[in-house]
């Protein structure tokens, strides 16, 4: 079973800086050529925001409504589009094949291992 993080209690600024793994793949991802992004178990948004802020069409998954609500804040502070959604990494609400590239920061690790090979099935097929 799922259980989303509890981020009302986080007071750690930590969580709105994108890690320096990012700032890689939005190099790497833009000399690809890929548009579509998914920021799986995307948190408070800091990597969302980040990969719209460099041009790509970003979606954002995230367990905890609390995570999504703050995101969606945010893109409209930064004037950026991020398509949000609310659900569980073991059922991914998209379409097969819908994103060039996948980014999943300290997330899906957070299970055992059935849940483990359901979140990797889910990964490649969308």
């Amino acid at each position: 079973m799922s259980k989303e993080w509890n981020w009302e209690i986080n007071k750690q600024n930590i969580w709105l800086k994108p890690s320096i793994e990012s700032y890689y793949y939005v190099n790497i991802w833009k000399e690809k050529g890929y548009k579509q992004i998914l920021d799986l178990g995307c948190g408070l948004g800091r990597h969302a925001i980040l990969f719209a802020k460099n041009e790509f069409e970003v979606s954002a998954l995230d367990l905890s409504k609390y995570a999504v609500d703050h995101l969606e804040k945010w893109a409209k502070e930064e004037n950026v589009l991020v398509k949000t959604e609310v659900g569980d990494m073991l059922n991914l609400p998209y379409s097969d094949n819908a994103f060039d590239a996948i980014f999943s920061y300290h997330t899906i690790s957070h299970t055992d291992t059935w849940g483990f090979k359901k979140i990797i099935e889910e990964i490649k097929r969308v």
